[in-house]
């Protein structure tokens, strides 16, 4: 169940966190780079996939894509272009309360 008080910064992680449970099955060296990249950075302490997809300019989309992770309630949302073109442009600390109950009920009614 997603919790709809969450700032989009706790939200990216809860998607990259669904990513690494499913990646972290796979041997790694047939991954993607990115995916790989996710991985090492995952396990740093204060991971932050919001701070991830900036400095290496790329999207937890991408890896979606390439490595055919299996959709749950946040990477279903997450991979939902209008809400990826909603929230490109916020900061990592923005409530994300109205934007989710509004693609929840889009997506999921």
């Amino acid at each position: 169940m997603i919790d709809l008080n969450m700032s989009l910064e706790d939200f990216l992680n809860e998607v990259a966190r669904v990513i690494v449970s499913e990646l972290k099955d796979k041997d790694f060296y047939n991954l993607s780079l990115e995916a790989q990249m996710l991985l090492i950075a995952y396990k740093q302490d204060n991971f932050s996939a919001y701070d991830f997809q900036e400095k290496h300019n790329l999207l937890l989309k991408h890896i979606l894509f390439r490595e055919q992770i299996s959709e749950d309630e946040f990477v279903k949302l997450y991979d939902d272009e209008m809400f990826l073109e909603e929230i490109s442009t916020l900061s990592k600390n923005t409530n994300l309360k109205e934007i989710l109950i509004s693609h929840c009920k889009r997506l999921f009614a």
